[in-house]
């Protein structure tokens, strides 16, 4: 390889991982300097404030009492979770532990990938100290339990446990559908182009996570057949994001700001009817403007990686470099690891893509925040390595 470093794989992986059951300090010191900030933040109500956690405690209670959610925008996954653990405390210390848990997926992650210690631990360090991922972390926000599960199914896929990781990705989805028209693919990916399965077997897997997805998808098909009379397969926000990024008054791309509460289409009431329309609407708004579209659809991709003006110093001196870093890695090192990293490289691609074309925010980032700082980090020390010693052997 370019860089020095060996291809990572279930065998030469194998001096790295025997460590693992008996080395606890690494992965334990990071969940604390992931914990005690997020910790440290909620204490002193600092987290990112928003109407959403009062959303979900609201309607997981709904949902708990008649069987039913009315906002017709939600998955049921996070409010469920704010009534199972605690409308309040209870489930804003499981995302401070699900979030500091991340941390250490990705050191996990990173030592399976790039069979570098020091790469790891950096890699869940830099995870553990992101700004965006610790303010968040108490904000009762659905992205630190998403994430979670997301990571620790693709962990799980890459230990070729694909039942465990099918049935955690399906979880993920009913918290926030993200990934949900990737995650099939990333199943075969996974099986035919990283463990390098034969076409039977990689198509056999993706069977495992269609039989793992209708399987908990079913309460929640039932909920929505129950309530609108028609098979609903995830909710009726996609027909509002959509128009809400590409309508003839968007300005920005980033959402319901760009929604006049005067246009004539939210005041259809059957919200199936109102979520066809809206989807419509925007398919219209983009063939008969596709200059516009292009032109927002930048906006919004330099928005997803913070590239704006009112950008404030932390994002250049604390996020910025994590983006710099993976684009180092996709230029220089992806192509000597394209089998063991085109799953994550994909999600990252995917996630912007659609937030580019729909609406955009910063937070809408945050589910591939770790897995840009694993790619670039990790690359990064490794190249770092393979140079110094270059230098040694040339002195």
């Amino acid at each position: 390889m370019e860089d020095g470093s060996q291809r990572i794989g279930p065998a030469s992986s194998q001096s790295w991982l025997k460590s693992l059951p008996s080395n606890t300090i690494e992965p334990s010191l990071i969940f604390a300097v992931a914990a005690i900030p997020r910790c440290f933040v909620w204490w002193n109500d600092w987290a990112l404030s928003t109407t959403d956690f009062d959303d979900y405690r609201e309607h997981g209670a709904e949902l708990f009492a008649t069987g039913l959610i009315s906002d017709p925008h939600l998955m049921p996954g996070y409010a469920v979770l704010t009534q199972l653990f605690g409308g309040d405390t209870g489930v804003i210390l499981l995302d401070i532990g699900l979030s500091a848990l991340t941390s250490v997926l990705v050191w996990w992650l990173a030592g399976f990938l790039f069979n570098d210690r020091l790469a790891a631990v950096l890699c869940g360090i830099g995870v553990a100290l992101h700004p965006n991922l610790i303010l968040t972390a108490a904000s009762g926000l659905t992205e630190p339990s998403f994430t979670f599960f997301f990571l620790a199914a693709l962990v799980l896929v890459y230990k070729q446990k694909f039942l465990a990781g099918s049935i955690l990705l399906v979880v993920s989805i009913l918290i926030r559908p993200s990934f949900d028209l990737l995650a099939p693919l990333l199943i075969f990916i996974f099986a035919v182009v990283t463990h390098r399965m034969d076409w039977k077997q990689s198509l056999r897997k993706v069977g495992i996570y269609a039989v793992c997805y209708i399987v908990l998808m079913a309460p929640w098909w039932a909920h929505n057949f129950n309530k609108y009379d028609s098979f609903v397969r995830l909710n009726l926000g996609d027909g509002y994001v959509f128009y809400s990024g590409n309508n003839p008054h968007t300005q920005t791309g980033e959402g319901i700001v760009d929604l006049l509460g005067s246009d004539p289409i939210l005041t259809i009431a059957d919200p199936l009817k109102q979520n066809t329309a809206m989807k419509r609407a925007a398919v219209q708004f983009i063939f008969q403007n596709p200059g516009r579209f292009f032109e927002l659809s930048a906006l919004r991709f330099l928005r997803f990686w913070h590239v704006e003006r009112a950008s404030s110093p932390i994002v250049y001196l604390f996020i910025h470099p994590f983006t710099l870093a993976f684009m180092g890695f996709f230029i220089f090192g992806f192509r000597n690891r394209w089998r063991e990293t085109l799953p994550l490289v994909l999600c990252i691609v995917y996630l912007t893509a659609v937030h580019s074309a729909l609406i955009s925010s910063p937070r809408y980032q945050l589910p591939i925040v770790p897995i840009v700082i694993l790619l670039g980090v990790a690359w990064t020390i490794v190249r770092l390595r393979a140079l110094l010693m270059f230098q040694d052997r040339r002195t």
